[in-house]
Formats: structure tokens, sequence, C-alpha cells
């Protein structure tokens, strides 16, 4: 509560401070004084950055975030619509990146200097260093605007309606509802934005494992274990792996924010309606309510897993006790 009591007290500063005046942007530049001044009235410019702020408080207390200045919509209905989009996309991205990374990155560590090792160390090197707007244009470029194979973007193709709201993730709504070509139709619109957010998050998760795999592996207690007589797979499974996994935990409880950092970027590039393309969006309209409810939106889920990353610990090291 602190931490996103303090965020929120920094983000409403600065929206406050930035030379722009997000009454004039909603009536446009035609509007005259009389009408720009009546604008900020009705919207609480004019009173005192303390009652502003706390009457906001309140209101997302409340969940009320506000009225979008540019989408004249409330922000929370805005957030439902834009939201699960961001969520369906960093949820693959995450479990992929997680199934895929956390094995290949075992394996390098068991296996140095083998060919999967190489071929880790190239992911991690890559991933890390190609800056994920470059990667995402040119996937977009060869796989659609070259080899025509996948769609460019956006969740549905046009004119296309999208399943009945259960989830408000196109892939499970869709196979709910027992329509299979929609749920295809979902999926390959999906694949190049999870695809370029999960390389780089699979070069994380592999150079953590690895890391922590090959300082586990040269303890002492594993010279014991094999000592014993016990077999790789068993050292490796029962001994090695569950302490290597603390660290790999804590990175993977940072990578939800990182995948949701690299969706603002995805999104743009994609057209893809989630909560990044509408915070830029916003950011562009000066439109206070619609920043300040994203970034609180996206610190909630950041504190989130970062409390379940610390009940985790419970469970992966007998020694930590929150008592």
């Amino acid at each position: 509560m602190v931490v996103l009591f303090g965020l929120s007290l920094i983000t409403f500063t600065i929206s406050r401070i930035i030379p722009a005046d997000p009454a004039r942007m909603m009536l446009g530049p035609r509007a005259s004084k009389a009408q720009v001044d009546r604008q900020r009235e009705a919207m609480g410019l004019n009173d005192p950055y303390p009652k502003q702020y706390v009457d906001y408080a309140w209101g997302v207390l409340h969940g009320d975030f506000g009225k979008s200045t540019s989408t004249r919509r409330d922000v929370s209905s805005d957030l439902r619509r834009y939201l699960p989009g961001t969520l369906e996309m960093g949820l693959y991205a995450f479990i992929i990146s997680t199934v895929l990374g956390v094995p290949l990155g075992v394996a390098s560590a068991v296996k140095r200097d083998s060919i999967i090792d190489h071929i880790s160390r190239f992911i991690s090197i890559t991933g890390l260093a190609l800056p994920v707007f470059w990667l995402a244009l040119m996937v977009q470029f060869l796989f659609y605007g070259k080899l025509q194979w996948l769609p460019d973007g956006q969740r549905l193709p046009n004119g296309v309606d999208p399943p009945g709201t259960i989830t408000s993730l196109y892939t499970v709504d869709s196979l709910l509802h027992g329509d299979i070509h929609l749920f295809w139709l979902s999926v390959e619109h999906l694949i190049l934005p999870v695809a370029v957010l999960t390389y780089g998050a699979i070069a994380v998760v592999t150079r953590m494992v690895r890391g922590g795999m090959i300082e586990v592996l040269n303890q002492d207690y594993i010279r014991t274990a094999r000592a014993k007589g016990l077999g790789q797979s068993a050292v490796v499974n029962r001994h090695a792996l569950k302490n290597a996994l603390l660290p790999t935990v804590t990175q993977l409880g940072l990578q939800v924010g990182l995948l949701l950092s690299g969706a603002f970027l995805v999104e743009i590039i994609f057209s893809w309606p989630g909560i990044g393309r509408y915070s830029v969006d916003a950011i562009r309209q000066v439109d206070y309510n619609a920043i300040m409810a994203t970034t609180l939106i996206v610190a909630v889920i950041f504190v989130l897993m970062n409390l379940v990353v610390d009940i985790l610990y419970l469970f992966l090291d007998p020694r930590i006790s929150y008592q």
C-alpha cells in the first residue's frame, strides 16, 4: 500500500506540472478562453493540488478513475476494454518463456560447452541485446510483409466479432463457446507479438537458470550426492534444481513487469488494443486520468507478483519463515 500510495502521488504530481492544459486538449484549439475556463472548473483543475489529489485518491478507492478526456468514456470502462488484450499477450509470453527457458537453462548448465549450451548463450545474448521494437518490426516485415504467413497485428481481423465475454481473453472465450475457427484466428494474431515478447523473456530466464544451476552444481552437497551413487537425473532434479530456482523465481516475478513494459512498444507496432497503446495515446492527448490509471494498474500487477514470489519462497526454501 505504501508503494502504491507513493507511486500515485508521484504520478499525480508529474501530471500536474507538465506544460499542457487537458481542458484545452479536450475542447480543441478553436474553443474560446471562456469555454476552456469553464471546462477547467468542471474538471476540478482550478482546485488546490492537495484537494485534487484527495478527490482523485478517494475516487480510485471506490473504483472510479475519472473520465478520459481523449475517449470521453470512464477510464474504468476503458481499462475493462483494453486490459484483457495486454494480459492475454503477456500471459502467453510468460508461460512460454518459463516452460522453455527453465529446461533450456538447466540443460545448458548440465551440458556446458555443448551445442545446447551454445544455443542457450546465443539466445541469451541476442534476446538481451536486440531492442524489442526492432525485433517486432523485423518479424512483422518478414512474416507479414514478405512471406504473408501471419497477420500484421490486432486481436482479430477487421469485421470479425469477438467471442462472448466470459474471461475477456479471446482464445479462452472462443474455446468456451466452442468456436474453433475463432480460436485459431485469435491464435494467429497472437503469434507474432507473443513471439517478440517471449524471445526477450526466454533470454533472461535461461541466463538466470543457467547461472544458478552452475553455482549449485559446484556445491559440496552436490558432490556428496554424486559420491553416494545418485544418477545425474536425481542429482539435478532432487537437489540442484530446487535451490537454483530461488533467484529464478525472483526474476520471474520481475519478468511480469518487464513483459508489461515491453508490451507498450509491441502494442504500438502491431496495433494491438491493449493498455500499452491506450496509455501512449493518453500521453499524447495529455489525458491525466488515463495516464495515472494505467500506471497504477501496472504497479498493482507488479506488486502482486512480488507478493506471490515471496510466498513461493516458503515452498522452495524451508529456512525462510515470515512468522
